[in-house]
């Protein structure tokens, strides 16, 4: 819990699920592309330079003007080291907590391509995070394998759970409590996903009804529609 916020509600492009519908507090989405509201996202979610964005986005993508034109210039480390930046959170004290920080959304892997390895670690320095690049220049890439394995939640039956024996190994590695909502998730809005080339298609930023959007890659979007 990051800043007093709790969880209330859970989005996988197919719905928005709600534990309590009484629960009038402001909302934010976190590693969410939403076309409006308040949310933390690390996408890139314009396709020209001058397309609309989402004022109340927290994200350096959008910030930087990173679009389809100069898509590889992108930041491609994670939500979370977003997050732990801007709000001054320490990082994990070991190497391994560290690891396991960077494994989240595969933060590490621009580090091991030299087509992007000096646009990766321009990002890392600018969330300040030096010592991060120091640590991925001793350690192999293949050391994440491991720790990937060990890093899952799943939403099954209206609950979300980690896998079996993982709450403690992520707990151990990151220093602090994971704490889950508890209770059941109901489906209040239902979504239509898609998956599109961008050449064969309108830009979708425009289409009624959008809830999140982002380009998956180079030429091609992911967006989702209220039913």
């Amino acid at each position: 819990m990051v800043q007093g916020y709790e969880i209330n509600y859970y989005y996988n492009f197919k719905g928005i699920y709600v534990l309590d519908t009484n629960d009038t507090r402001q909302s934010i989405g976190v590693d969410m592309a939403i076309k409006n509201g308040m949310t933390w996202d690390n996408h890139v979610v314009k396709i020209k330079e001058d397309d609309y964005v989402n004022q109340q986005s927290a994200n350096i993508n959008s910030l930087l003007g990173i679009n389809q034109s100069n898509y590889f210039q992108k930041y491609c480390g994670s939500t979370a080291l977003q997050i732990y930046s801007y709000y001054d959170i320490p990082l994990p004290t070991t190497d391994d907590g560290k690891l396991y920080l960077m494994s989240i959304d595969s933060s590490y892997l621009g580090h091991y391509d030299n087509r992007y390895k000096e646009v990766h670690n321009n990002y890392f320095e600018m969330l300040g995070y030096t010592e991060l690049i120091d640590l991925l220049n001793r350690t192999s890439e293949f050391r994440f394998d491991y720790i990937k394995q060990n890093d899952r939640l799943r939403f099954k039956d209206n609950e979300v759970t980690f896998q079996k024996n993982t709450k403690k190994y992520a707990e151990d590695l990151l220093g602090f409590e994971l704490i889950l909502p508890k209770g059941e998730f109901q489906l209040v809005q239902e979504f239509n996903r898609s998956a599109n080339k961008i050449s064969d298609i309108n830009n979708p930023i425009y289409y009624d009804r959008i809830f999140s959007y982002a380009l998956t890659g180079r030429n091609y979007i992911n967006y989702s529609r209220a039913v």
